[in-house]
């Protein structure tokens, strides 16, 4: 069988599976080996360290019979043919094509994005440019209060930059984590020096004359001045390539469990899918590194003889300068809040990680999610009734049927050395 993976810069671990699966062709749009993305707005950041980014040598992909095509944009698919075609005009067939196309950043509404020194954040030229013009600038803003721009922000205050974070939520974070995380981090950055402007929205970058950004306008009319912006106001999935190929699209491309698209010879992968949730049916879309890992996993299995529905649990980090925070599970629909105090973070997070946020490897139900932060001392757990859709991940008690003290359920065990535990996955978003 031969497989084209069509990618954005990571290496999925379907190409774990090149000795049952015969030739991959893995096709980039971005130069040089593939790499891994969390690190841009963190360590590479502060380190400008791209070697240390990269997934394996060229010696690895040519010993293991993977073909790498980088710098190479497939502009279409025949799904008849079974070839897809490249901007240039080549053809390259396939068995089985794999859809890995990831998100670009959303564009706000704003005026003036074209000026200087106005920037952005999803790959490694990105990344590099904003390093160095991080070096020279004296006061920062940032568009945005999710991860990528709370990590920026860290990273700038840091260099001992002056920084100010506008978001138009009412609290950081806010599609993620729960309002008392958000409300922590809130104090841990303004801890810092770092000035948070809430519920507040840009509608025009300010020219210097010169055709650099000099501050921001936001809608109220107040200004505010800096000579660098970063724009981190989310991202859109890349499924556009799937919609001109007939393939069906709604929020990403449209997955089944075993992450195949409307034609089973495709399927499809991380941030440009949306896939079925295993308790609630509901589709969704996530937005996690661990996400496209375990959807590779799962088509790697099927493409190789054993098929499994995609079951694994949304996990989460961010790092914000010394701070760390952890997520397993989907943080909506909790119907209670727990913090901890300092002392009791770590072992009562410990706890609840080994009793209610555990599932067994074979249950198909979840409940609840889980919060940490345990470089502050402070831990949040969330916990929510049986009929609640976000998931918890491996090992420990079968949370099916836990209730909302982490009671009750079969209790079905998994033995210590099977378990995962949140710090085994690594870390990314």
């Amino acid at each position: 069988m031969s497989v084209a993976v069509t990618a954005a810069s990571r290496w999925p671990p379907i190409c774990a599976a090149r000795d049952l699966l015969g030739a991959i062709t893995l096709i980039g749009e971005e130069p040089g080996l593939p790499y891994q993305r969390p690190p841009l707005s963190k360590a590479f950041l502060k380190d400008g360290d791209a070697a240390r980014l990269h997934f394996r040598p060229q010696a690895f992909f040519d010993t293991n019979n993977i073909e790498l095509m980088p710098g190479t944009r497939v502009s279409r698919i025949n799904r008849e043919a079974r070839h897809v075609t490249t901007a240039t005009g080549t053809e390259i067939g396939y068995d089985h094509l794999v859809l890995a196309t990831g998100s670009r950043n959303v564009r706000p509404p704003v005026a003036n994005l074209h000026l200087e020194n106005v920037l952005s954040l999803r790959n490694l030229a990105d990344a590099a440019d904003l390093r160095a013009r991080l070096s020279a600038a004296r006061h920062v803003l940032v568009i945005g209060g999710g991860f990528i721009g709370m990590e920026f922000a860290a990273v700038a205050s840091d260099f001992g930059v002056e920084v100010t974070v506008i978001e138009g939520a009412d609290r950081l974070m806010a599609r993620t984590v729960s309002g008392a995380v958000s409300k922590h981090f809130l104090a841990l950055h303004e801890g810092r020096g770092t000035r948070v402007r809430l519920g507040r929205f840009v509608s025009e970058l300010l020219d210097d004359g010169t055709g650099r950004v000099a501050g921001v306008r936001l809608s109220d009319g107040t200004e505010i001045a800096g000579d660098l912006v970063l724009i981190a106001a989310g991202v859109a999935p890349n499924s556009e390539l799937a919609a001109e190929a007939g393939l069906s699209v709604s929020n990403g491309i449209d997955v089944d469990t075993l992450l195949r698209t409307s034609d089973l010879s495709i399927s499809a992968l991380g941030d440009c899918c949306n896939f079925p949730d295993p308790v609630s049916g509901n589709r969704v879309r996530l937005e996690s590194v661990q996400a496209a890992t375990d959807h590779a996993r799962t088509i790697a299995k099927r493409l190789t003889g054993k098929p499994a529905p995609y079951t694994a649990v949304p996990w989460f980090w961010s790092d914000q300068s010394h701070f760390k925070l952890q997520i397993a599970g989907l943080g909506s629909g909790a119907d209670e809040q727990v913090a901890l105090e300092p002392e009791a973070a770590r072992s009562g997070c410990d706890q609840f990680r080994r009793r209610a946020a555990h599932q067994c490897r074979d249950c198909q139900f979840r409940c609840g999610a889980y919060e940490r932060a345990p470089a502050s001392g402070f831990g949040t757990t969330r916990r929510a009734g049986r009929t609640r859709s976000p998931q918890l991940q491996s090992g420990g008690l079968c949370a099916r049927g836990v209730n909302r003290h982490g009671e009750g359920g079969p209790g079905k065990r998994i033995p210590k050395g099977e378990m995962q535990s949140p710090e085994q996955h690594g870390s990314g978003d």
